[in-house]
C-alpha cells in the first residue's frame, strides 16, 4: 500500500478523506474512466449517480482496491490501497451489486462471518443475536429472525444482510454500490447511525437516492477509444 501526502482539509476544515484526481481506466479500448476527479470530506454522504456504463462500478472497485488504475491519483485516508485486502485494513467497507451471502447459513452467521478466530467466539452468541436483529430491524424496517436460513429470505432482505455486515465492522468509509436498487424499506435508504455519523457512503446508486445525500457527482459514460467487433 502506498502512503500519500498529508490529509488535506477543505475549507469547512474538515479532512478531505477521499481525494481521487484525474483517474483514468481502461478495459482495452473501453474508457471506464477517462480523468475522473472528485474529493469527499468526514462526515460526508457523496452519492455518485448517472446512467449505465458511466463508470460508477468501476470507481467503486477502484477506491475499494479491486482495480488497479492505469493513471491519476487516489488517496483515501492518506492511504492509497492497492488490494481489497489493504483497503480493509484503512477502515473501507465495500458493498457491491453482487448480493454476496451464504445461502445455507443463519442471518446472524452471514454477518458475523469471520469475526471469531479460528477455535474461539471472540462475540458471545447471544450478543451476536441480538445485534442482528437489532440492525436488521433498523436497516429494513421489520422484524427479521437472526437464525432463519439466508436462502429463505427475499431478495431486498439479503441486500439489507450485505450492508448490515459492511457496518458491523465500525467502516470509516462505507460504498454502496448500487446495492439499494431492490432494498425496500420505510426510509428507501440506510439511516446514518450516530455511532458511524464520521463514516462517508457513496452511493453509487440511480437519481432517486440523490435527495438522501449531501452532495454527489454527476458521472456521464466516457468516450470509447474503440469499440469491439
Amino acid at each position: 500500500m502506498k502512503r500519500e501526502a498529508a490529509i488535506e482539509t477543505s475549507s469547512q476544515g474538515k479532512p478531505v478523506t477521499i481525494a481521487v484526481s484525474n483517474v483514468k481506466k481502461y478495459f482495452g479500448p473501453t474508457r471506464a474512466l477517462d480523468g475522473c476527479s472528485f474529493s469527499a470530506v468526514a462526515g460526508e454522504i457523496h452519492a455518485v449517480v448517472g446512467g449505465n456504463g458511466c463508470g460508477k462500478s468501476t470507481m467503486a472497485k477502484v477506491v475499494s482496491g479491486v482495480l488497479e488504475i492505469d493513471s491519476g491519483t487516489v488517496s483515501i485516508l492518506g492511504e492509497t490501497p492497492t488490494t481489497p485486502a489493504e483497503s480493509r485494513a484503512i477502515g473501507i467497507a465495500t458493498v457491491f451489486q453482487e448480493v454476496l451471502v451464504a445461502d445455507e447459513c443463519s442471518v446472524v452467521d452471514n454477518l458475523f462471518m469471520g469475526a471469531d478466530d479460528l477455535f474461539s467466539n471472540v462475540i458471545p452468541w447471544d450478543e451476536k443475536i441480538e445485534r442482528a436483529a437489532r440492525m436488521m430491524r433498523e436497516l429494513s424496517g421489520e422484524a427479521v429472525d437472526p437464525l432463519a436460513l439466508a436462502g429463505t429470505l427475499p431478495l431486498n432482505i439479503k441486500q439489507w444482510i450485505t450492508i448490515a455486515r459492511a457496518m458491523l465492522a465500525n467502516p470509516k468509509i462505507l460504498i454502496l454500490d448500487e446495492i439499494l436498487s431492490g432494498a425496500r424499506s420505510r426510509q428507501h435508504a440506510p439511516p446514518v447511525r450516530q455511532d458511524a455519523r464520521d463514516a462517508r457512503c457513496r452511493h453509487h446508486h440511480p437519481h432517486r437516492h440523490a435527495p438522501h445525500c449531501r452532495t454527489h457527482r454527476n458521472l456521464r459514460p466516457s468516450h470509447r477509444a474503440a469499440r469491439w467487433p
